[in-house]
């Protein structure tokens, strides 16, 4: 049974130099957002925004264990204690972000933090200023297959969940697929959240 909180599922600021922002959506999925450096060489423009979500019972508990110098997942439990999981699932995103979603490419570092901070709803803006969030709320949909957490955003849930269609499509390159294939062979949850009607 899920018993996350509403103060839980907040977006929460776990790495200022990158701008990782993380939220839990259940007992064992995290979302995450960051900035990522495509050239650190070049000047300015040449970042981008990783987007994932982690669900932790899919992660590799050994190639954590060996990134991050841990004798075993108990020893991440021992030195995070109840925060273990997100501490865990933002490893497990950390070494992935390069190969998430990724929502934004050639934006300065300011133009990034912003948008994370829209597609979010994360109350602070780059200047580190709390910022309502009047604007672009939506739906979130969510759905698990196999090792792989799908999210998709929409103004309905509807919306949410073709979200999720299109990206299938596109990964997989099948047309034939429909909403509800996916509905009978996967279980969505959908959710409100800020994230929605945003032009990228």
């Amino acid at each position: 049974m899920d018993k996350t909180t509403d103060n839980e599922r907040k977006w929460v600021l776990t790495d200022e130099d990158c701008f990782r922002v993380c939220r839990k959506l259940d007992n064992n999925l995290y979302e995450f957002y960051q900035i990522i450096d495509y050239d650190p060489n070049k000047d300015e423009v040449n970042y981008g925004v990783a987007h994932n979500v982690i669900d932790i019972r899919y992660v590799d508990i050994e190639n954590i264990c060996d990134r991050y110098s841990y004798e075993s997942l108990d020893q991440i439990k021992k030195i995070h204690g109840d925060t273990w999981k997100r501490f865990f699932a933002e490893y497990a995103f950390e070494l992935s972000c390069m190969a998430s979603d990724i929502c934004g490419k050639g934006l300065t570092y300011k133009e990034a933090t912003d948008l994370i901070c829209r597609l979010s709803g994360y109350g602070e803006t780059a200047d580190n200023a709390p910022e309502p969030k009047t604007e672009g709320t939506g739906y979130i949909a969510l759905m698990v297959s196999g090792s792989y957490a799908w999210a998709g955003y929409g103004a309905t849930e509807k919306e949410a969940k073709e979200a999720i269609l299109y990206e299938w499509r596109q990964f997989f390159d099948d047309e034939e697929i429909t909403l509800k294939d996916l509905e009978d062979d996967y279980k969505f949850q959908v959710s409100w959240a800020s994230a929605a009607n945003i032009d990228i």
